[in-house]
């Protein structure tokens, strides 16, 4: 199980969409709740949902980096994974708007990475993925 922490209350982390009760993740594969919450996380991803909250958490236990979240204007957020070692891989959040319905994620600076264009809501993955590739 892939522990998350930040370094800030849950509860101000505005930007999370995807609720996930960490009572209902503590028994694992034990609880049927926390089971059906894991499956229906990856069915989204499968059919290009949006990644989020889960998805930053094993992309920490992936890569084996803790991930460094940023508002767009560059300030610091919370960090997810921050027992993992080594650099931090920064990726900058901006929230849903008139013209991102969803939200969006960006290299530091709001550059969008160039190579590894995965396609529709890939944005995280493809962000994390350049950085991690460098």
């Amino acid at each position: 199980m892939t522990t998350i922490t930040t370094t800030v209350p849950r509860i101000n982390v505005h930007f999370f969409y995807k609720q996930v009760n960490k009572k209902d993740l503590e028994k694992g594969l034990e609880n049927e709740a926390a089971v059906a919450k894991a499956n229906e996380i990856i069915k989204d991803i499968k059919s290009e949902g949006e990644a989020g909250l889960p998805e930053l958490g094993s992309l920490s236990g992936a890569t084996g980096r803790p991930i460094k979240i940023l508002d767009k204007k560059g300030q610091f957020v919370c960090i997810i994974g921050e027992d993992k070692g080594g650099k931090p891989i920064e990726v900058e959040y901006h929230k849903p708007n008139g013209n991102n319905l969803s939200g969006h994620w960006t290299l530091p600076g709001g550059r969008e990475p160039v190579e590894n264009n995965t396609g529709e809501n890939n944005c995280l993955f493809n962000v994390v993925a350049v950085i991690q590739m460098n």
